[in-house]
């Protein structure tokens, strides 16, 4: 496959990931803002994606990781798939 084949593929996938996250977050609107930015991250989306995700900013998802990470709570209200 060629490089420029690739990129396109690349794009697409990226697209096609971007429509299923929309679909996701609707879904999350019931869920707190902690506990989507862990969804999100557990996901492998990156803090500033996040963001862009949540409308806020990426120094507030890295703030929300950060003590997600040092507070980690036994119970999780994430949806199971």
């Amino acid at each position: 496959m060629s490089e420029d084949t690739m990129m396109l593929v690349l794009e697409e996938l990226k697209r096609i990931s971007s429509i299923l996250v929309i679909k996701e977050l609707r879904d999350m609107r019931e869920m707190s803002q902690k506990d989507q930015v862990e969804l999100l991250t557990s996901l492998g989306f990156r803090p500033i994606e996040i963001a862009t995700m949540l409308g806020v900013t990426a120094n507030a998802v890295s703030i929300t990781i950060s003590r997600a990470r040092k507070n980690p709570t036994k119970s999780s209200k994430t949806p199971k798939a």
